[in-house]
């Protein structure tokens, strides 16, 4: 039988030239379009060609042709056309197919029966679900049989194959028996049976209007058999994409899967026809079809290169764009894109398998208010209503964690039916009063704690921010006040109070919840799914709230919310199977590495590759060469731009094989200088976010008027003083207090309180002599203040060991310490005023500890006593020579306020001892740096050096400047971004920062 097959050309406006086509075919009789079926690869493709059929026809109305996709067959028309012949097909009499969600949950609760020894938990069970499903899936597609996979895993195959068998064995035996008794089929299945089906009976009653099939490859056998039977039928044709009419014989006849056109080649083999049976539908008019060809020739004739030759008119057109890094990249395809805009009625289409650079590319044209139609959409977990909900289950399952809570309250959803301004005010107190800081203890009583602590310290009122939490306290109760870990539940109850609990939080003063959370793409397919869900499981056994999220995660991720409008009309997005039949002014081809444009084999679960292909299932050699074919087809575009990362996420990038190719053929002749780099685009992304003018940063030295100085500050801030001015200008001037970071690590800081925190509690129960039971005590306040300071158990255990060694070391040196102690004081405030030439300061303490030291060289019972002072440090270098030069300022000038009675309680008395000790519960668990020689001197020099720095600074033309020498930087420093340290510190060599690695940690 004779087969009615064209090809368009590649680089051949497709859509167009078969629109164009069918109105000519119809010239006279607008009406006789009607009667054409047209079957194309996609939804997309069909709404192109709708496009286009309205654009060449100026916009007059047209009875269009119907528009289906492979696959897409109209079993009502089917079964009416086949009534009239055979009444009696049983490939019409199917059951409904099975809805997706339904069939996850099904087949999860098998795989959770049948797998109990290798599935320990729902969540698992349910992403082996979804893997069987894409299984069954292309079993089907391929129009293979489930009963056949027990062949896969012979014996010889390793004892690990046979468990993957007994999953297996859920599809072949036990997912048939439940599909009968749901009285249901696969989609898939019903699917492939159906095109069968439309495939015999065109061939047994050939029909008497036009059907053309236009755009596919043939790649899906069920699709191969349709469109053999198309090319056979009496007003039938297939216009296959591109067929390589350049390619000499010998190619043709060595291709192999990986090769564009090798799923064409099969396609004619099975229609049992030639290249030379399949005349052109138009000349081709690209010059660069020849340059595809060869880039794309296979292997074994690849020495023919040597002798070929290229248009140099190929590369007309033609550019090729290397950036260094994938924001670059996204960046140099947003400016693209933004230039094509420039030109009225010009198009631009984007296409690229990346999807993480696609959501760049979107996310940077929203700088020029041009929103881009990305036809992958956004994962339904990732929109709003998918955010809002996954939010509410953290919330809830980490019991009211700083970082999930306020992720929630911050939501555009959370309304909670308060007023606005209320709202907002109360999130702000909440963040800046409840969630910051350590992590409270979990729970919302903590956060309610608090806040009044707050309202007690600071004298202000949070009537707003107590609002939301009396309105958010009975969430958590509606699955038993977050003992959710170990308590299971029904999983349509855990639906119902999901969605309660959403609408309550998303109400607003005007709207309740329904209104406001499903509405728009996202909210109804998160209604619908949730519907579904609760549906279809009924039998599905109890499980924890974690175990619910993550299954909804799963099912959220699985689902994608695409636009219905709103978008740009002359851009576009598209992945490699959209991009088909797309005819723009401007193709930018993206992406184009190795492992992404071809990607890399997706792991199969179940199958190895040798298993695959002796069951039938397609290689990945294969799925290469669609992405070759889409590929050599944009490359013959009329105006075509290719671009690659060389490095992505940091990572280096191996260039695409087929631009390797490129540049091969191009060097072969002598061309490779030809083709467009585009270096005034590189130039653009280079300029797009650098200032106008840039000035050169100087470091900041402010100089405030006198009477705004500080009069008063702290021991501990003079040596920020010393070392960085600009700190003190900051907080004391400007009145800046940075604030702790959200739910603030338990880092160093954390550490110093926690020892801080045990040693002050054990000395201030036992300031005057040690208990023989020391260790038993130090080991009991230990565990509570774990408790109290450290909520995670993972750290608290990490921490337990070197605590406990810090401890016995500290019993055993107080043992020996106490020999010459009267009394131990602790967290003891002391000032003095300090007379100046330009009036009094204050300087203020708050010492660790000072001890009452005996007096040995004085034997007598009421011989004065000398003072020890100690400053506990949890880390740092410390050194004699710092402190008796006034580097490390702080214990000399507590020296010199005890020396002048300036303590609370304590007497004026001598120093004898001035000590850092420094506790990290490492080996050794402490250091100590200390000093016993003349103190009062050391005194006396520090109270000289810090009246000569207040009487400098006195002066109204003494700045403030930001560490003046950046070989003394200060070990913490809260204002180092403000000052922009960074940008005019001169680095000394080898120097990674003008601060200390440590103080930029910290």
């Amino acid at each position: 039988m004779a087969k009615n097959v064209a090809s368009i050309p590649a680089g051949t406006p497709f859509a167009k030239t078969l629109a164009a086509k069918l109105l000519a075919d119809t010239h006279g009789a607008p009406e006789a379009l009607a009667r054409y079926q047209i079957f194309l690869p996609t939804r997309r493709a069909c709404r192109t060609l709708q496009e286009t059929f309205l654009s060449l026809s100026d916009g007059k109305p047209l009875l269009l042709p119907k528009l289906l996709t492979l696959g897409q067959v109209d079993e009502e028309e089917l079964s009416l056309s086949i009534a009239g012949h055979d009444g009696d097909n049983p490939l019409l009499d199917l059951p409904p197919a099975i809805r997706p969600i339904q069939r996850q949950m099904l087949l999860a609760q098998l795989v959770q029966q049948m797998g109990e020894k290798h599935v320990k938990t729902p969540p698992q069970a349910f992403a082996l679900a979804q893997a069987l499903g894409r299984l069954m899936d292309q079993i089907y597609t391929e129009n293979l049989q489930l009963s056949d996979l027990h062949k896969i895993v012979p014996e010889e195959f390793a004892d690990h194959w046979q468990i993957t068998l007994d999953f297996l064995k859920i599809l072949e035996e036990h997912w048939p028996k439940i599909l009968a008794e749901q009285g249901l089929i696969d989609i898939a299945d019903r699917r492939t049976r159906l095109t069968l089906a439309l495939a015999e009976h065109w061939r047994a009653h050939p029909p008497q209007t036009p059907i053309i099939a236009a755009g596919s490859t043939g790649s899906i056998p069920t699709t191969a058999i349709l469109l053999d039977t198309i090319a056979g039928l009496p007003q039938g044709q297939v216009i296959l994409p591109g067929l390589d009419q350049y390619m000499d014989e010998d190619s043709w006849n060595a291709l192999e899967e990986n090769h564009p056109q090798y799923g064409l080649h099969q396609l004619l083999h099975h229609m049992q026809i030639t290249r030379t049976d399949v005349p052109d539908l138009t000349p081709a008019t690209s010059t660069r079809i020849a340059l595809a060809s060869e880039i794309m020739r296979p292997a074994a004739t690849s020495h023919h290169w040597m002798d070929t030759q290229i248009n140099p008119d190929a590369l007309e057109n033609l550019s090729l764009i290397t950036t260094s890094s994938d924001h670059e990249e996204a960046t140099t395809i947003a400016l693209l894109i933004r230039e094509i805009l420039e030109h009225p009625k010009k198009t631009v289409t984007l296409i690229t398998p990346d999807r993480n650079l696609a959501r760049r590319v979107t996310s940077i044209c929203k700088r020029w208010d041009v929103d881009v139609d990305d036809s992958a959409g956004t994962p339904l977990h990732k929109s709003g209503t998918g955010t809002f909900l996954r939010l509410i289950l953290e919330t809830i399952i980490s019991n009211y964690a700083p970082v999930p809570f306020l992720a929630l309250l911050k939501h555009p959803y959370f309304c909670i039916a308060m007023n606005r301004k209320d709202l907002l005010k109360g999130i702000n107190d909440l963040e800046r009063y409840a969630l910051r800081g350590p992590r409270p203890a979990p729970g919302i009583e903590s956060l309610i704690a608090r806040l009044e602590s707050a309202e007690s310290e600071r004298g202000i009122h949070l009537a707003e921010a107590r609002q939301i939490l009396e309105v958010t306290a009975p969430i958590s109760k509606r699955v038993n006040n977050g003992s959710s870990e170990k308590n299971t539940f029904n999983f349509n109850q855990l639906i119902r109070n999901h969605i309660d609990i959403a609408e309550k939080c998303a109400a607003t003063m005007t709207q309740n919840g329904t209104e406001t959370l499903w509405r728009g793409e996202s909210g109804e397919m998160a209604a619908n799914l949730l519907s579904e869900l609760t549906q279809h499981n009924v039998s599905f056994p109890e499980i924890t709230l974690p175990f619910y999220s993550d299954i909804l995660q799963i099912i959220l991720e699985s689902q994608t919310v695409r636009p219905a409008f709103g978008m740009h009309p002359r851009v576009k997005i598209l992945g490699q199977i959209e991009a088909r039949l797309i005819d723009s002014d401007l193709l930018i081809l993206s992406g184009l590495n190795e492992g992404t444009w071809p990607p890399s084999p997706a792991a199969d679960p179940w199958m190895s590759r040798p298993m695959r292909k002796d069951f039938g299932l397609p290689s990945h050699e294969r799925a290469i060469g669609l992405a070759a074919h889409d590929f050599a087809q944009a490359l013959c575009a009329p105006h075509v731009i290719l671009t690659r990362a060389e490095r992505s996420n940091g990572t280096p990038q191996i260039p695409a094989r087929w631009l390797q190719r490129l540049d091969t053929v191009l060097k072969a002749v002598d061309l490779q200088d030809k083709l467009d780099t585009m270096p005034h685009i590189k130039a653009w992304t280079k300029t797009l976010d650098q200032a106008e003018s840039s000035t050169q940063i100087t470091r900041p030295a402010p100089c405030p008027p006198v009477e705004k100085r500080p009069t008063k500050l702290s021991v501990t801030q003079i040596e920020t003083w010393l070392k960085d001015p600009y700190s003190i200008y900051a907080r004391h001037i400007l009145k800046l207090k940075p604030l702790d970071p959200i739910d603030m690590q338990n880092d160093a800081a954390t550490k110093g309180t926690l020892i801080h925190d045990i040693l002050d509690k054990f000395i201030t129960a036992h300031p005057d002599h040690l208990p023989e039971n020391s260790p038993e005590i130090i080991e009991n306040i230990t565990r509570n203040a774990l408790e109290e300071h450290i909520f995670d158990p993972s750290l608290r255990s990490f921490l337990t060991p070197r605590i406990n060694r810090l401890t016995t070391w500290f019993i055993n040196n107080e043992t020996v310490w106490r020999e010459n102690i009267n009394h131990c004081n602790c967290e003891i405030k002391g000032q003095i005023m300090l007379p100046t030439r330009h009036g009094a300061f204050t300087l203020t303490a708050r010492a660790d500890r000072i001890d009452q030291v005996k007096n040995t060289a004085i034997c007598t019972e009421n011989a004065p006593e000398t003072g020890a002072i100690i400053d506990y440090k949890s880390g740092g270098n410390y050194s004699v020579k710092d402190m008796t030069e006034s580097r490390l300022p702080q214990l000399p000038l507590e020296a010199l306020i005890l020396s002048k009675g300036g303590f609370e309680n304590l007497p004026t008395m001598d120093v004898s001892y001035l000590g850092y000790w420094t506790l990290t519960g490492g080996n050794p668990p402490a250091t100590i740096t200390k000093t016993e020689d003349h103190i009062a001197d050391i005194a006396a020099r520090a109270e000289e050096g810090l009246t000569t720095l207040i009487e400098t600074f006195a002066d109204e033309t003494t700045p403030y400047y930001a560490i003046p020498d950046l070989e003394n930087v200060p070990r913490f420093n809260d204002y180092e971004h403000l000052a922009r340290v960074r940008e005019w510190a001169v680095l000394s060599e080898g120097s990674e920062s003008a601060t200390s690695q440590e103080g930029t940690a910290a």
